[in-house]
């Protein structure tokens, strides 16, 4: 009889922590349905899921229109122009996750100092892209500052409208505008495959039109209505930390894209068309990690403390690992039946895609820490910490390439580079990051 009382003293302890944590999943639960947050969810959800058979489409169409090579010189000019979009307004545009999620009465003024800076940064972005193609690039000058101008511009002002509505909680206007988008660049490309020019800079041009076409659309129907004030203090306002943001998120957005431009000059263009496929594929899974992101952000910094706790971070993570290596063993297990499934450029990529196995979980988390940083507003943290990845990652993956030739053989120690690049993620964002390395600034100025 004694024994069982002891047994029930030590037992007591973590019955309680059970029930103590079925309480906060069930409150939880409540709080997201009194905030719609779970509706916002299956609207962004529904929307990644629709961005994923465009993506497809639009994978399958190209991949069968360009050749390998030519698909490899777009997919880095498409990631050049990515990270200096990030550089777009200098960051000013950054501002407008926080601006619409908790000062909405400022959009007018803060879209009006965002027009500016944009046009000012434009010969900035054109400088380093010229560099960036005299020190990567053979040649295709026409079709790659095409390619990177609608990243820069065009779809800089799609993704503004998609996070302002973001921002607002009008989610389902959120997802919208990236269909938009994705639709009219998956149409693009079908019309691309079924014309007789089937070359680089004549998808140049027809990708242009598609996005401009689509910009124009998103604008006309999704763009909160708000009348655009410019006042000359105005356009110092934050202006900090649009220089701490556009700094952060171009080494934030580096170090997710400059491997595409390394592999291109390390291992050539055949290694780049295949490194980009895969790398494309593994783009797939982040899209309902993605979604979840959005919520994430406004859901922070409305109320800082709205994560609070290891369980919550750790579960997170738990799951974006789950759902992210089940999609990828859903492409890889129908690519390895089916190799042709995407087109046969794709199929020359399917029988490394398996190696790949723990880069698309790796990938997703370490995007979503640098959204975390972000949501805390910890910007110089992710500056430090990305360029941190970034040095990490092109020195393994020189290292990679410098002994490894074969795809076959480098694609199994690409996991080693994403893993090694996780744990520093985790490092910096855990340990130093909610500790405030660097400043974190304020809510937007009234």
């Amino acid at each position: 009889m004694q024994d069982s009382r002891t047994d029930l003293l030590i037992d007591e302890p973590s019955r309680m922590r059970r029930l103590l944590f079925l309480r906060r999943l069930r409150a939880a639960w409540a709080g997201l349905g009194e905030r719609g947050l779970v509706r916002g969810y299956v609207h962004l959800l529904g929307g990644s899921v629709t961005r994923l058979l465009l993506s497809l489409v639009y994978f399958i169409s190209l991949t069968s229109a360009l050749g390998l090579d030519d698909f490899g010189l777009f997919a880095t000019s498409a990631a050049v122009g990515m990270v200096l979009s990030r550089l777009a307004a200098f960051g000013y545009g950054a501002n407008m996750v926080a601006v619409s999620a908790t000062r909405p009465r400022l959009l007018g003024r803060y879209l009006g100092s965002y027009a500016v800076w944009l046009a000012v940064s434009l010969p900035f972005c054109l400088g380093l892209a010229l560099l960036v193609h005299w020190a990567f690039f053979p040649g295709q000058l026409l079709a790659y500052l095409t390619v990177v101008a609608v990243e820069v511009v065009v779809w800089r002002l799609i993704d503004l409208v998609a996070v302002i509505n973001g921002g607002l909680g009008r989610y389902a206007r959120s997802a919208a505008a990236y269909n938009i988008g994705f639709l009219a660049r998956t149409l693009a490309a079908l019309a691309f495959l079924g014309s007789s020019d089937h070359s680089l800079a004549a998808w140049g041009l027809a990708y242009a039109a598609a996005n401009l076409t689509a910009l124009l659309v998103v604008a006309a129907t999704l763009l909160p209505r708000a009348r655009l004030r410019l006042r000359r203090r105005s356009l110092l306002l934050r202006g900090r930390n649009a220089l701490a943001l556009a700094g952060a998120y171009v080494v934030s957005a580096g170090q997710g894209e400059s491997d595409k431009v390394l592999v291109l000059a390390l291992g050539g263009e055949a290694n780049a068309g295949l490194f980009a496929t895969c790398m494309r594929l593994v783009d797939l899974t982040a899209m309902p990690v993605r979604a979840f992101n959005v919520i994430m952000i406004r859901a922070l910094l409305r109320d800082p403390a709205a994560m609070r706790g290891t369980w919550a971070k750790l579960v997170t993570e738990v799951g974006i690992l789950i759902v992210s290596t089940a999609v990828f063993a859903v492409i890889t297990l129908a690519l390895q039946v089916w190799p042709s499934l995407l087109g046969r450029e794709v199929a020359k990529a399917a029988p490394i895609l398996p190696l790949l196995w723990a880069v698309p979980a790796l990938r997703n988390l370490i995007e979503y820490q640098a959204e975390l940083l972000y949501a805390w507003q910890r910007m110089f943290g992710l500056f430090w910490i990305s360029s941190l990845l970034i040095l990490l990652k092109s020195t393994l993956i020189a290292a990679v390439f410098w002994q490894f030739h074969g795809p076959a053989q480098w694609a199994g120690m690409i996991n080693a580079v994403f893993l090694v690049a996780y744990l520093a993620s985790s490092l910096g964002t855990y340990a130093f990051g909610r500790r405030g390395l660097g400043a974190a600034d304020p809510r937007p100025l009234a």
